[in-house]
């Protein structure tokens, strides 16, 4: 059914460009010419441009661009993406900080092993400070 409609508007066109040359010239004039002119010289440069390009080329050095643009792009976000988790991680860790506090020394009863000690510790000390120096050598 496409194709059908497609030779149909083919026909058309076809049949109106023969109807447009036989009035133009039994009247011997163009009809809008300044505007056929500029659509002339518009596709006669479209024209030699396309023969002249190499479209190869010009499709690689285009692709070869693309990609770098969309590579940068995806690095930038990924950049943006880190430092924002980054604050993110370093206010955590800076909450979390504060709100620890240091271990407080309860002053009250001690168990017995420790009352043990330091008894000894400071027997030991008082018998060091007491001997005297020549003791120490022998």
């Amino acid at each position: 059914m496409i194709y059908l409609a497609i030779f149909v508007v083919a026909l058309v066109l076809f049949f109106g460009f023969l109807f447009l040359n036989s009035v133009e010239q039994k009247k011997g004039a163009r009809i809008l010419s300044g505007m056929r002119s500029a659509l002339d010289a518009r596709v006669a440069r479209a024209t030699g441009v396309v023969a002249h390009v190499d479209f190869s080329a010009f499709l690689w050095n285009l692709s070869k661009d693309v990609t770098g643009r969309l590579v940068h792009d995806i690095a930038h976000v990924s950049l943006i993406a880190v430092r924002s988790l980054e604050r993110l991680l370093t206010r955590l860790v800076r909450f979390i900080r504060s709100r620890v506090h240091a271990p407080q020394v309860v002053e009250g009863k001690r168990s017995a092993f420790v009352e043990t000690i330091t008894y000894f510790k400071k027997t030991l000390r008082r018998s060091k400070e007491t001997t005297e120096p020549e003791e120490r050598v022998k």
